[in-house]
């Protein structure tokens, strides 16, 4: 899944593993440990977001280096480097 290259290093894009993580979302306004404890609890309070890291994965003796990113986060690298780049 090579959708484009930078620098000559290839970025690949995984929407699934391991660029998203498991966050949680809505938090209760109680500060309160029993209640808290109780929305950590409940799936509905949980959501998958994308990862804003960037994985370079180091080339070896039989491979290249490579990126790894979420779409996501890649089409904020592609706005960074086009405002470095004009």
């Amino acid at each position: 899944m090579n959708d484009w290259l930078y620098r000559g290093i290839p970025i690949y894009f995984y929407p699934d593993t391991p660029t998203t993580e498991k966050q949680q979302v809505r938090h209760p306004r109680s500060k309160k440990r029993r209640i808290q404890k109780k929305w950590t609890k409940n799936p509905s309070n949980w959501a998958t977001v994308p990862c804003e890291r960037i994985y370079l994965v180091p080339g070896s003796a039989l491979s290249k280096p490579h990126v790894i990113m979420h779409p996501v986060t890649a089409e904020k690298f592609r706005r960074q480097i086009g405002r470095i780049n004009l």
